[in-house]
């Protein structure tokens, strides 16, 4: 991310990298589900930052960087009629990602 180039910036990783979604749970087992890089995301701003394993759906900016769970839920967690919408949370255009929920 240091290196400038012509583009977007779209980070994807596994666990959530900013500790606010997780504190939100507040238990023990909270730091297994992500890290603390808010450093990195301010620094760098990328245009997005997806992420998953917390299971739940969280949007937030930090800075001007969004911070997305892409992540369906636990089985039951989405209903039928809103499946396709959950769905289309993860999925971007290249190039064109506007911050905006799908």
């Amino acid at each position: 991310m240091a290196v400038p180039f012509p583009g977007q910036t779209i980070v994807v990783t596994h666990h959530c990298p900013y500790p606010d979604p997780i504190s939100a749970t507040n238990n023990l087992a909270s730091p297994a589900y992500g890290s603390d890089l808010s450093g990195v995301i301010e620094t760098y701003q990328p245009e997005a930052w997806l992420f998953g394993h917390t299971h739940r759906n969280l949007e937030e900016a930090v800075g001007r960087t969004t911070v997305r769970n892409i992540s369906l839920g636990y089985p039951g967690d989405v209903r039928p009629s809103d499946e396709a919408a959950s769905l289309l949370r993860g999925l971007i255009q290249a190039g064109s990602f506007s911050g905006e929920m799908k």
